[in-house]
């Protein structure tokens, strides 16, 4: 009793912070404590839920989510986005900063659609990606929290851990391997990358955070008939495969996926396999983390989800989740609650 008394003080300190939410960045959290090394995952929702249970229900809500950004604010995502922020002691030098990939910038992939690309679309590289700096974190963190659609997590990291990290970071900027924005370039071989892409390569050099982030991706068999195949290179996209000729092309209807009943591909039927980084699952795991912390502390629970039950994409998101946190700890790891502008999350030692 007296410990979930102590959790609910704790949670109503948070809830009347003097600090006002617009300042509270994540380095109110790292300023307060020069002394470790933490690594954050922010998590930024679409400006309306994707439907990826099958290619008609993608098509009509990225569509419902164009709209929905135009009327709340330019920095929403329409996809959804994911970004990292950093603080590492090496000896007493302070080496802090945020980072985030970004591209598509001109609205190619609905010039890809309607050129007749079909699901080829996920298999585009875009040449206009850019590198988002430590201000461009923290503003698109901002509009986030202000429209309720941020989650994050941040970790008590091992200096060399974070120092990898930052090495990482400063390479991919380096080479510019950020000019190539999309699903099929690799980050860890500076390729390029898609945001959620490349903020799990940077974390993938945090040794114990891999167990967790199997949750935030999904595998999907893209059905080769709805594969679309041109001679000539969409504006601004690099396609993987094109058609050698004019008698190779193929080209998808978009009404087909405004107005069929089109679905992944079946058992028994040619397919390409996809995987995705789904800022939507980066975002459900940081609260499934938090719930189940807060669970423990008899604290009121989080809405992880929008949609009324469960896919199993998201339902291995819940289970990987808190799977990890309880044998985090149960190893005696500390864990707390933090607060990012108006959002809270958890600060795990690790």
């Amino acid at each position: 009793m007296i410990k979930k008394i102590l959790f609910s003080l704790t949670s109503l300190i948070l809830a009347i912070s003097p600090v006002m939410a617009e300042d509270y960045s994540f380095k109110k959290i790292t300023e307060a404590d020069p002394e470790n090394n933490y690594v954050f995952m922010f998590a930024i929702r679409s400006a309306a839920y994707l439907d990826w249970s099958n290619p008609n229900a993608l098509t009509k809500t990225n569509i419902n989510s164009i709209i929905a950004k135009k009327f709340q604010d330019p920095g929403v995502s329409t996809i959804g986005h994911a970004q990292i922020a950093w603080q590492c002691n090496d000896q007493g030098k302070v080496i802090s900063g945020a980072a985030g990939q970004s591209g598509q910038v001109n609205g190619q992939g609905l010039n890809v659609v309607l050129g007749g690309w079909g699901l080829s679309v996920l298999d585009m590289v875009y040449p206009d990606g850019e590198f988002e700096n430590e201000q461009e974190v923290i503003d698109r963190t901002k509009v986030a929290d202000r429209f309720k659609n941020f989650a994050w997590i941040g970790f008590r990291v091992k200096k060399q851990d974070c120092l990898k990290l930052v090495d990482f970071v400063k390479t991919y900027e380096e080479k510019k391997a950020y000019v190539n924005y999309g699903f099929p370039v690799d980050p860890l071989k500076y390729e390029g990358a898609g945001c959620t892409s490349f903020a799990n390569a940077a974390l993938s050099f945090i040794s114990t955070l891999p167990e967790l982030t199997t949750g935030w991706v999904r595998n999907i068999h893209l059905p080769e008939k709805y594969i679309g195949k041109l001679t000539e290179d969409p504006y601004l996209a690099k396609p993987l495969v094109k058609a050698k000729n004019k008698e190779e092309e193929k080209k998808i209807p978009v009404t087909e996926f405004l107005f069929g009943a089109e679905s992944w591909a079946k058992d028994g039927e040619p397919y390409q396999d996809f995987y995705y980084y789904d800022p939507e699952l980066f975002f459900e795991s940081a609260v499934h983390l938090e719930n189940y912390y807060r669970q423990k502390a008899g604290m009121e629970l989080k809405n992880p989800i929008r949609t009324n039950s469960y896919d199993t994409a998201q339902q291995y998101t819940k289970k990987t989740s808190e799977e990890w946190l309880k044998k985090v700890m149960s190893g005696g790891k500390r864990v707390r609650i933090e607060k990012i502008y108006s959002t809270t999350g958890l600060i795990i030692d690790l």
